[in-house]
Parts: structure tokens; C-alpha cells; sequence
């Protein structure tokens, strides 16, 4: 028996080290009460261009995000006077990052790691759907697929608005020719899972007014029926199951 399986797995790529009290009190001086350059950001990236550093930082009453293209902050805001407030704060550069735990009782500094990365890490022969519009981050990919045996790969490296996912969402399922379904009804919203001999749709309501929408082509209730009408009630959940033939290939599920 495996006694590690259910623990994640070590780091690949990177070099994890963790921060004294000390060097986190460091981080938190720099960045909230002084607002200059993360001193220990850059002593980690030592013999490398001084390039731009960003803030996350995710409070229980909110949220600060931030930009140091050079010497100062420039922050949404933030006051970290009381600690407890803190959830996470994420610190980080093109090749290094550091992380603080809540109430900033950790803190962990990860930067790239020197020589090969495992073959699942790199995107040699996958597709860029995406690139950053940013000056430094242009550079790098957003968001890449790559077809791996009878499915596919997507990384999503940032957090897409609803225009930019419709997008992405729209490009990958043409490229497997997965039919789309668009709702009629705003507060309905569908999500699949493809077997090998059916696809589940699962219908969400999220609204608290009932609805109905028309009944998607090609799929049944858990009676083998079919209507005119697909009917929702406030809050409510369908599912409907769609019989795929038997030389179906998986990756046109949803």
C-alpha cells in the first residue's frame, strides 16, 4: 500500500524554502508599511535584471492587489496592522514567488528551479490560445492545449472575464467539434461528463423564479423521454442523458 498517496506530491521545478519570523516581518515591512521593493523577492533572484514585482493579497475583509515596476508600490490598498485580517499573501516576480499563511504565521519562498523539467511540464508541442497584454508578461503563454491520446490538455494560467472564457471555451470545443449549447434563459447555466456509451447534462436554475428552456436534441430524462420543454424550478437541478455510439471517441465529451 501506497502510505503516500493520499499526500501531494514534491514540488518539481522549483526550489521551496521556508521563511523565518523574521524574514516574513521583512516582507510585510517592505511591502505594507514602507511600500518598496520586496527586499527577500530579490535577494532570491540574485545575478538576475531587477524586473517588476506584483502583490495578491486576500484579507478577511477584502482583497489588495499591487505593481512595483521599480522602487515603489503602487497598491489598491492595504494596511496589515492586524494580522489576524491576513488569509494569504502572495508576493511574486516572473521566477520567483513568496507565499504568507494566514495571520502571516508562515511563509514559504519558491523560485525556479535550474536543469530539465519533467516532459507533463513542458509545453513543447502544445497551442498558445493566449498571451498577456502586459509589457513584462507578454512573453509568456496565458493559455496553451495540446491533444494527449484520446483527450486533450488546457492550461488556463490566469482568470479569465466572462467574454474571454466564452472564447477559450468556444475555440476548444470547435477544435474536438463538441456541439455547443447557448440558453435561452440567462439564469440557466449546463454542465456535461462524457462515458463511454453516454453523456450526462446536468441543467442548473439559479434563479428563484421557475423557468423553462427548449429541450436540448438528443437527450432523455430518466425515462427514456423526451419533451418539447426542458421545465426548471426555482433553484432546481435536471439531468438528461445523451446515448453516444459505441466507436465514439472520449474526447468529444464536455
Amino acid at each position: 500500500m501506497n502510505v503516500r498517496a493520499h499526500e501531494p506530491p514534491d514540488p518539481v521545478g522549483v526550489d521551496v524554502e521556508r521563511l523565518t519570523p523574521e524574514r516574513i516581518d521583512a516582507v510585510l515591512a517592505d511591502v505594507f508599511d514602507h511600500g518598496v521593493r520586496c527586499r527577500e523577492l530579490d535577494r532570491a533572484l540574485e545575478g538576475s535584471p531587477p524586473g517588476p514585482q506584483w502583490l495578491l493579497a486576500e484579507f478577511g475583509d477584502g482583497r489588495v492587489t499591487g505593481a512595483c515596476p521599480r522602487q515603489s508600490w503602487r497598491r489598491s490598498d492595504g494596511d496589515v496592522a492586524d494580522r489576524w485580517r491576513i488569509l494569504e499573501v502572495l508576493v511574486f516576480a516572473a521566477h520567483a514567488q513568496i507565499r504568507l499563511g494566514e495571520g502571516a504565521g508562515s511563509g514559504w519562498i519558491a523560485t525556479d528551479r535550474g536543469g530539465d523539467l519533467p516532459e507533463w511540464l513542458r509545453p513543447r508541442d502544445a497551442e498558445t490560445l493566449a498571451r498577456y497584454a502586459h509589457p513584462e508578461m507578454r512573453r509568456f503563454a496565458a493559455a496553451t492545449t495540446v491533444a494527449r491520446g484520446t483527450g486533450r490538455v488546457s492550461v488556463i494560467g490566469f482568470v479569465p472575464d466572462d467574454a474571454a472564457a466564452r472564447a477559450l471555451l468556444e475555440d476548444l470545443a470547435d477544435r474536438d467539434a463538441i456541439p455547443r449549447w447557448r440558453s435561452a434563459v440567462p439564469s440557466v447555466t449546463h454542465a456535461s461528463s462524457t462515458g463511454e456509451r453516454e453523456r450526462l447534462h446536468a441543467y442548473f436554475n439559479w434563479s428563484a423564479g421557475a423557468v423553462s428552456v427548449p429541450w436540448p436534441q438528443g437527450q432523455f430524462d430518466e425515462h427514456g423521454a423526451a419533451r418539447a420543454r426542458l421545465a426548471l424550478a426555482a433553484w432546481d437541478t435536471a439531468l438528461l442523458w445523451e446515448p453516444l455510439p459505441p466507436t465514439r471517441d472520449p474526447r468529444r465529451g464536455g
